[in-house]
């Protein structure tokens, strides 16, 4: 698959549980997926208050699969579990440039709930509740991640990430985090160790020429 290099590109889909690892030896057991439980995450709410999150990280069917399990903290997760219960929270694209992409969906009605940076998921900014959408985007940088929610999408969160965040985020398999990986060699371009998944290998992270010109094999 070939698209163009300005158009979001799907990257993941995003679960929310109450058990990310219960939901995820779910998913292997019967429909033969593949996940590692990375190592509980120290995160920062979009006001700066703590957080802390475990997330699951795999594939399926074709798709790249993250399940993000609350450990504590008013994070845009919980607030979506309170209220939904367990499933499908967000939808991940790939864009060049998080920023413009998160500001062009601002400006067309979307609300940002979080913003995370590229290397342990902590907010950029001294943001208040009084903080408005422009100040959110401007404590913004590449290597941020962003959730945006808007009206008539279903009630998921898109999130948009770019180049540098996704390559980070394929590296935290890097380590003694499961049975279902293997490390290489490292990359620079990838931000230091690259790592293949059975499953993801073949999706997003064999080649990094495969992803970043938007091509699946």
């Amino acid at each position: 698959m070939t698209v163009s290099f300005g158009t979001p590109m799907t990257h993941h889909i995003g679960y929310v549980a109450k058990d990310c690892e219960k939901m995820a030896r779910a998913y292997e057991r019967l429909i033969g997926a593949k996940f590692d439980i990375l190592p509980a995450l120290q995160v920062v709410t979009l006001y700066d208050g703590p957080g802390c999150i475990k997330v699951a990280y795999g594939a399926f069917g074709g798709l790249v699969v993250e399940i993000i399990e609350v450990v504590y903290g008013e994070l845009p997760h919980k607030r979506w579990l309170d209220t939904y219960g367990e499933g499908i929270q967000h939808i991940g694209f790939w864009v060049p440039d998080p920023v413009k992409a998160t500001a062009d969906l601002v400006a067309a009605g979307g609300i940002i709930e979080w913003i995370a940076d590229d290397t342990n998921h902590t907010a950029m900014g001294y943001l208040t509740p009084n903080s408005s959408q422009a100040d959110i985007v401007n404590r913004m940088h590449e290597d941020c991640l962003s959730y945006i929610t808007a009206a008539g999408v279903g009630n998921v969160a898109i999130e948009f990430l770019g180049p540098k965040i996704q390559g980070r985020m394929i590296n935290r398999w890097d380590g003694e985090v499961g049975d279902t990986k293997t490390s290489g060699s490292a990359d620079p371009q990838r931000g230091g160790t690259v790592s293949e998944h059975p499953l993801l290998g073949d999706l997003v992270i064999a080649k990094p020429d495969n992803w970043f010109t938007g091509q699946r094999r």
